[in-house]
């Protein structure tokens, strides 16, 4: 969540897309559907013209969706 917030900060939704693009897999292949699919959102939303608001509108979800899913492992692994 580290790399999205920076490239909010910096207003680049170039690196937004591309992190959007880069995390949609690994969210997929461990079942993180939801994650997977902010990604995918925020990857089209750049690639669709939009804008750094609505960037950060999805970017806004995906880290208490990631806090449930590290809660799941957690739980899981113990």
């Amino acid at each position: 969540m580290a790399e999205f917030d920076l490239a909010l900060e910096r207003n680049d939704l170039a690196a937004l897309s591309a992190l959007g693009h880069h995390n949609k897999s690994p969210a997929k292949m461990v079942g993180a559907m939801g994650f997977a699919n902010l990604c995918q959102a925020l990857e089209k939303h750049v690639k669709d013209g939009g804008d750094i608001e609505q960037a950060r509108h999805i970017v806004s979800q995906m880290s208490p969706l990631l806090d449930r899913i590290n809660e799941q492992i957690e739980k899981d692994l113990a």
